[in-house]
């Protein structure tokens, strides 16, 4: 029979609506695993990025009882351009039965007086799993928007996107059944201003975070030191990275994510922090292991990056959290092999039509994974 359970209470700051869905459980074998994504905007303006702040994104793992799909959003501030946001996963092997709890929160935000203003939000959901499950995240959707309801009259919108200088989203169990989901954003202004574009007073945000449990198998599961890359954000490229982690002896091994970061930092005395941002990956994978070898070899691909000639520069840090799940085999038949879906969002604006591109005017995009 599938389980059900519910999450308990949370909290946030500042003021938000909380709303869990239940949780259940699956066929036993039949699912898949999420491991990140790489959304990149690709337009191009007489060979020059186009400079975006980031608007809504998603990219998170869906059934609907007859298959499996991935969801993906990406939607710039205000001009136009198109993109295909990636999605990498892993099939779950035989005998491994998964869940699911989705945490949906609202929220909103509100600029500082500061000199240089910024706006900071937090929000906490704690939740409970069964004993002997391990949790990853699902995928990510966080929708933005400015309501004009909520500005101040000096102060109307102007766009749905963010220069985000931090964000951050994270699953982690301190307990063996307690665990909590966690939101952090700060927006902030340009060195810029925006070029011309004034920071929005208030905006207002909805996070949809599945979070997958895993059962069966005797597994074991424990968060691993952070992946990092560091560097700037209009000259460190997107490169794939490798770290080697131990694992125990006559176990096979699952990797999915619990948490991802990136922060700017103050660069050559700029003091607003925000920025336009071309790309954002974080994904873990692909693996290799030599049976019967405790080293698993893990490549990953973490960055920001903004456009080279219409951007003040930024420091930055990535970092992802790769959650390992390990179960007893006597053969070395994993890791499982990763796959990847690619979508196609666009959005007409400021001179770009998606037509003209031979492109459907949409910002979301749900493909069907496959075995």
């Amino acid at each position: 029979l599938p389980f059900l359970y519910f999450i308990g209470t949370g909290t946030m700051k500042p003021a938000a609506a909380l709303t869990l869905l239940a949780l259940a459980g699956c066929v036993s074998g039949e699912g898949f695993i999420w491991q990140g994504f790489d959304h990149r905007w690709l337009r191009r303006v007489v060979g020059f990025e186009t400079p975006h702040r980031l608007g809504s994104v998603a990219n998170y793992l869906m059934s609907n009882g007859s298959g499996w799909y991935s969801n993906m959003t990406f939607t710039p501030g205000v001009d136009g351009d198109y993109a295909h946001p990636e999605t990498f996963y892993t099939e779950l092997p035989e005998g491994m039965v998964e869940g699911e709890v989705v945490v949906e929160t609202t929220w909103n935000d509100a600029l500082d007086n500061s000199t240089y203003p910024s706006a900071t939000s937090e929000a906490t959901k704690q939740f409970t799993i069964p004993m002997g499950a391990a949790a990853v995240l699902k995928g990510i959707r966080l929708d933005m928007h400015c309501d004009p309801s909520l500005q101040p009259a000096n102060n109307p919108c102007n766009g749905n996107g963010d220069w985000l200088s931090y964000f951050n989203i994270s699953q982690s169990c301190p307990t063996s059944t307690s665990c909590s989901v966690t939101i952090r954003l700060t927006r902030a202004w340009t060195p810029s201003h925006g070029g011309g574009k004034s920071i929005n007073s208030v905006m207002s945000y909805h996070a949809y975070i599945p979070v997958q449990t895993l059962t069966g198998l005797n597994l074991k599961s424990h968060t691993e030191q952070r992946l990092v890359k560091s560097g700037v954000t209009t000259t460190t490229e997107v490169t794939e990275e490798t770290k080697y982690i131990d694992v125990p002896s006559e176990s096979s091994v699952l990797v999915g994510v619990s948490e991802i970061t990136f922060q700017l930092f103050e660069t050559d005395g700029y003091k607003d922090l925000g920025r336009y941002l071309e790309r954002f990956a974080f994904h873990v994978g692909p693996f290799s292991r030599v049976w019967p070898s405790t080293t698993l070899e893990v490549n990953y691909k973490l960055g920001v990056t903004s456009p080279v000639t219409t951007t003040y520069k930024s420091n930055f840090t990535t970092t992802l959290t790769p959650q390992i799940i390990t179960w007893r085999t006597p053969s070395g038949m994993y890791p499982i092999p990763q796959k990847h879906a690619e979508g196609t969002t666009c959005f007409s604006g400021f001179g770009f039509s998606c037509k003209d591109h031979f492109l459907k005017d949409t910002t979301n995009d749900v493909v069907a994974l496959k075995n």
